[in-house]
């Protein structure tokens, strides 16, 4: 063959190559008759919610992968590096990116299953605790290896959450599908249960302004508050019980420019305290109370008027605090299952979506 031939040959092969990757990248290949699930993972933002961009390149040492079908639950930012994110998947294990999601890894130790839950050490962001089943596991090398630091008895009794006290970083609490607080006060070498709730934990939420004080948000039986780290509990569900379906819990988030500020995402809608719970009011919404299933809501880290909610079909903001809400289609025929929003550049979302057959 002559060097002028090889060339060419050289360029058909290339073309063909990225055409290929391409479409497979792109979900294009598709060798059954069906139509193939609508697309789900994750996608971006660059201005607020009005435009998506998918972000599921998969990047591993067999190649490239494409990452939309995954269910997620959540997404994690690093607290010291907004360019390093943590996303955990329905039954695909979890994921992570270094470049703002524009590329995603495994490590090695969870590639299938369900991660619950992820916390990263405020001071040290190769320090991460992860929760598998009935396990607690931690790196201390960027997930490059795990250690097991606790094991439940019970095989059936899954960890549910985990969240790390920003101002003393050696204790760290956990919550169970049984409805147990765990503590560990020595960075995970040891654990002391200290509450019990009879409802699983969906979540745990340490105040950035004063750790002693921390919710916990159950399925169905609302919220429990401690101010003095966890050495005595009360629930803050009085007013709740003003609205109907608040205690079946989809999400719980602090408003970060307000004191004692959180929004509850519930079956109900959204009800915003700015009392730490002493008081709960709802948030009017485009959608009625109870008309909608929403399962993810957020509010810009800088500016508290600056609210978002998703529902299976469509995306909603509101710069007003909730006066007047602009809505948009989602870029997917898949329902919203997480949104974060950068804490730097607030104009970036994340969005992450769920498989409509899981």
């Amino acid at each position: 063959m002559t060097a002028k031939n090889t060339i060419k040959a050289k360029k058909i092969f290339f073309v063909v190559t990225l055409l290929l990757s391409t479409a497979f990248l792109a979900g294009c290949i598709n060798l059954n008759t069906q139509p193939p699930p609508p697309v789900a993972g994750v996608y971006k933002s660059f201005d607020s919610g009005n435009t998506w961009l998918a972000k599921n390149l998969y990047v591993s040492a067999l190649g490239f992968g494409n990452m939309g079908q995954l269910t997620i639950k959540q997404i994690i930012f690093d607290p010291q590096d907004n360019q390093a994110l943590y996303l955990l998947s329905e039954g695909e294990g979890m994921y992570y990116s270094y470049d703002s999601g524009e590329s995603w890894m495994q490590p090695k130790q969870f590639t299938s299953g369900t991660v619950a839950s992820l916390a990263v050490d405020p001071n040290d962001k190769c320090t991460i605790y992860v929760a598998y089943s009935n396990q607690i596991y931690k790196s201390t090398d960027c997930t490059r290896s795990f250690d097991d630091v606790y094991t439940d008895s019970r095989p059936q009794t899954g960890i549910t959450y985990l969240a790390i006290d920003n101002f003393n970083i050696g204790i760290i609490y956990a919550g169970t599908v049984s409805g147990e607080i765990l503590k560990s006060f020595d960075s995970g070498l040891s654990w002391t249960t200290i509450k019990r709730l009879d409802d699983k934990v969906e979540k745990i939420l340490i105040d950035p302004r004063n750790s002693r004080t921390i919710y916990v948000a159950t399925t169905r039986k609302g919220i429990f508050k401690t101010i003095d780290s966890g050495e005595s509990w009360f629930d803050v569900n009085a007013e709740l019980q003003k609205f109907s379906a608040a205690f079946e819990y989809r999400d719980l988030i602090f408003v970060p420019s307000k004191p004692d500020g959180l929004i509850l995402l519930s079956r109900y809608g959204i009800l915003k305290t700015n009392d730490g719970g002493q008081t709960w009011n709802a948030i009017d919404l485009i959608t009625p109370p109870l008309g909608a299933d929403i399962r993810t809501v957020g509010v810009d880290p800088k500016n508290s008027q600056m609210i978002y909610y998703g529902t299976p079909a469509t995306f909603y903001w509101s710069n007003d605090g909730g006066e007047n809400w602009t809505a948009n289609r989602l870029p997917t025929g898949s329902p919203a299952a997480k949104l974060i929003i950068d804490p730097e550049a607030t104009n970036i979302l994340y969005l992450g979506f769920r498989q409509v057959n899981k």
